[in-house]
């Protein structure tokens, strides 16, 4: 771990790290907390804050009495459909033709 990163930030990499490479494959829980715990000799609110993390970023949902599972992410996807004016709709759908000027 890095003097700069914290505790929380590291084991939410790790956990990544297992989602990325197939540990903890998409719809799977992960362990409980308690577990997690143990795993990585830390507290429990040092465990929370990393899940956290992870369902902020959407890598993770978790559910009262259910559990964490590993969730798909989000795609990310720029603004593809530019609304442009009524007029330019229309002539768009070769609906309307706009007056020629007279020149």
């Amino acid at each position: 771990m890095t003097q700069t990163q914290a505790k929380y930030r590291n084991i939410a990499n790790k956990i990544l790290a297992s989602i990325q490479d197939g540990t903890y494959p998409l719809n799977s829980f992960i362990p409980k907390e308690m577990d997690l715990v143990e795993q990585f000799q830390v507290s429990r609110p040092t465990i929370r804050q990393a899940i956290q993390v992870l369902v902020n970023e959407g890598y993770l949902a978790r559910r009262k009495k259910l559990g964490t599972w590993v969730k798909a992410t989000k795609i990310e996807q720029g603004f593809t459909h530019v609304i442009k004016s009524y007029s330019d709709e229309w002539e768009r759908k070769a609906l309307f033709q706009r007056p020629r000027s007279l020149v």
